[in-house]
């Protein structure tokens, strides 16, 4: 279990490195992640050229609502979106369309399991992708709406005390669930 913190907490300090606020960048934003997958913290970094870094936190749900699973699972993921157009409405409001690669880590609970194998919560890592657009207000509020997706492998411990990798099928199935952000721009 402590090997499992300290790849997490190795994987945040590298997202957060990556996201740091240095002179070329434009603005910071920092603020909540809302989805049918999961809620957290997200923040967001704009460069000059308009190339945004972002990293989510995010308490992921699948099947607590329900009641099968006990707790939440942890996801991180940083994803760097590029813009693909951009559309100034009024002088107080920018709508930034984006969409990039990302990559994502966690310890989360999987739909993918073999018959007669529990569900149980696993290390998951692999690749993501976001799309979504941003509007950003003169009042230095950001409103995020997207999806995303994560190719990704999920490592479990069975009850036979060996271990199982499969895909990790949330990543695959839970696409079309929509992603809300609302931060704040320093």
């Amino acid at each position: 279990m402590r090997g499992k913190i300290l790849a997490s907490a190795i994987l945040i300090s590298l997202g957060l490195n990556n996201i740091s606020l240095r002179a070329e960048d434009a603005s910071l934003s920092v603020g909540g992640f809302f989805s049918p997958k999961g809620c957290g913290f997200q923040a967001m970094s704009v460069r000059e050229d308009g190339v945004c870094r972002t990293i989510t936190a995010v308490a992921d749900l699948y099947n607590v609502m329900t009641g099968e699973s006990p707790t939440p699972g942890l996801r991180l993921s940083f994803y760097q979106n590029y813009p693909i157009k951009e559309w100034s409405c009024r002088e107080d409001l920018k709508i930034v369309m984006m969409a990039g690669p990302g990559v994502t880590v966690g310890y989360v609970c999987d739909a993918s399991h073999k018959e007669g194998e529990s569900r149980g919560y696993g290390i998951m890592g692999g690749l993501s992708g976001a799309v979504g657009v941003d509007f950003r207000f003169a009042s230095h509020v950001s409103i995020y709406a997207g999806l995303s997706m994560d190719l990704a492998l999920h490592v479990k411990a069975n009850d036979a005390h060996d271990t199982s990798v499969n895909v990790y099928l949330n990543g695959l199935t839970r696409v079309w669930m929509p992603e809300l952000g609302i931060r704040y721009r320093f």
